[in-house]
């Protein structure tokens, strides 16, 4: 409880301070937010190595840059985390950090990108140039940056941008003291077919034809989803070595607006991974209600099906057979409150995910946010069952500068 309080302290006092400490210069801007949060776990831990506190505290810190600097221009996004109760008490990345230029036809950046492809909203099979952080978000939703450069070019009503990478980095995983373990175990080592520093690249092309917003992709290089082999010592399994192997993967997604509904899509093949080639889809419809039921607000309805064709050698998959729904309300007020709730269903394993989220502006600059998550009927599904103790109640309060 000592430690908890301290904690707290520390948090709120950053919360002051941080934002002194970022005053941009004339003619930059900066923006971030400080944030403390609680987590709250009804359950004792699945593994005997977790962190059995069941109230865990954490503080966090994002700070977004962006401006010029003579003909260039610079975009950076940091974030750290501070936590007592995780394997490692600070974790942090730079998510993006480049500068570059734009002129006539053509814009280039250079130095950590951060790319996001894709238009489906529980999970992007197309999403490939950035790595994953599931220590961050077990989901998926968090990225590292990406050492590389892109320049992108206009062709009509196309736009066509090209990828050159390197320094591929490794998926972070919850392991030791962690809660929200998506292994049973460990990494202890990793290796890339080809070496952590060969190049890799891509293409990807943009544009609406005939009302379809549509992006074509094209991608080789490390693959950012490793295939896990279990390491014996001893006769005894001790953990779990990760292998990047170099693929190829060729993808589309698709957009409709038609009214109030977006329809999507998304589609992938890949080769280069154990198992052989292999494809991949997701599809969804989104609808929107304003004023519904007389009320003020916005509901938003949205439904997806996920579906995979790789072989049981390749890498995991969170969306192999899987349905998700969900229901977001806006309240359109001056507090700006959003309730959400989302359920995706594994129809393999016949497991479900619930989560309810909500967002309120307190004061002009402070956020409170609540998320409940539970794993229902988990033993048996892959994906979930190193969780199906790990449901919780998240409480945090974010300050915005």
């Amino acid at each position: 409880m000592v430690a908890l309080i301290r904690s707290l302290v520390r948090a709120f006092t950053a919360l002051t301070i941080a934002p002194a400490l970022a005053m941009p210069a004339q003619g930059q801007t900066v923006r971030g937010a400080v944030g403390v949060e609680l987590r709250a776990y009804p359950d004792a831990p699945l593994q005997s190595g977790q962190d059995d506190d069941r109230v865990q505290p954490s503080a966090t810190l994002s700070v977004n840059g962006s401006g010029d600097i003579g003909s260039l221009r610079y975009d950076v996004e940091l974030f750290g985390r501070a936590s007592a109760d995780r394997s490692r008490s600070f974790v942090g990345d730079v998510r993006e950090a480049t500068i570059g230029a734009s002129g006539g036809k053509l814009e280039w950046k250079v130095g950590m990108l951060a790319e996001t492809w894709g238009v489906l909203e529980a999970w992007n099979p197309v999403d490939i140039i950035n790595q994953r952080d599931l220590s961050e978000d077990f989901q998926g939703k968090v990225k590292f940056g990406q050492l590389g450069a892109l320049a992108t070019t206009q062709a009509g009503p196309l736009s066509v941008t090209g990828y050159v990478t390197t320094m591929a980095r490794t998926r972070r995983f919850a392991q030791n003291e962690d809660r929200l373990q998506v292994l049973p175990a460990p990494v202890l080592h990793s290796e890339f077919e080809d070496g952590r520093w060969t190049p890799g690249g891509g293409v990807r092309v943009t544009g609406s034809v005939a009302g379809i917003d549509l992006g074509v992709g094209h991608y080789i290089g490390p693959d950012r989803e490793p295939e896990l082999s279990p390491v014996i010592d001893a006769e005894r399994f001790v953990g779990l070595a990760a292998k990047y192997n170099r693929i190829g993967q060729t993808s589309l997604d698709a957009q409709y607006v038609t009214g109030d509904a977006v329809l999507k899509l998304e589609v992938i093949h890949r080769s280069g991974d154990s198992g052989g080639r292999f494809w991949g889809d997701g599809g969804g419809l989104e609808n929107s209600f304003g004023h519904p039921f007389g009320l003020g607000g916005e509901l938003t309805l949205y439904a997806e099906y996920y579906a995979d064709g790789r072989s049981d050698n390749a890498p995991v998959t969170p969306f192999e057979h899987d349905i998700f729904v969900g229901a977001r309300y806006d309240f359109k007020n001056i507090s700006d409150t959003v309730v959400e709730l989302r359920a995706t269903r594994d129809l393999r394993w016949e497991s479900t995910l619930l989560e309810l989220r909500g967002t309120r502006r307190i004061a002009h600059n402070l956020l409170l946010q609540v998320n409940l998550l539970a794993p229902l009927n988990a033993e048996r599904d892959p994906a979930l069952t190193t969780l199906r103790r790990d449901s919780y109640l998240r409480v945090g309060l974010s300050r915005y500068f």
